[in-house]
């Protein structure tokens, strides 16, 4: 099952739900948070896709997503990034610029050339068929 988490719910974390509504990027579940807790709930009565929302990153990460895509801001990546890659979980990030005050090296970590541009990545995150 190929679940996607996406942390922000503001116009690029929406962009890429509704490219899963679409059908550009398969995925079984959508995993959605936002710390205004109102966006993900939104966000879920406007799609017409398998969604669950969450009130934390932490329990995102307990639900074994494929893939976790930062659409947040780079005070998310800084606040997230090292726990999500500690579960050995895919991240795509979007807000990259926080990635020049990190000191990280993983195989994990996904770099896109733009908010259009990680729409690739998140289609081919390894699943779990």
């Amino acid at each position: 099952m190929k679940r996607i988490g996406i942390i922000g719910c503001g116009v690029i974390g929406t962009l890429i739900a509704k490219a899963v509504e679409d059908g550009t990027v398969k995925c079984d579940e959508l995993i959605l948070y936002d710390y205004n807790h109102q966006k993900p709930e939104n966000l879920w009565k406007l799609l017409k896709i398998n969604i669950k929302t969450v009130k934390s990153v932490e329990e995102m990460i307990r639900t074994q997503p494929t893939v976790i895509i930062e659409a947040a801001s780079q005070e998310a990546v800084r606040q997230y990034l090292s726990r999500i890659l500690v579960e050995n979980i895919e991240v795509i990030v979007m807000s990259v610029g926080a990635l020049l005050d990190m000191d990280l090296k993983s195989n994990r970590l996904h770099i896109p050339s733009g908010a259009i541009g990680g729409l690739n990545p998140i289609q081919t995150a390894d699943s779990q068929d």
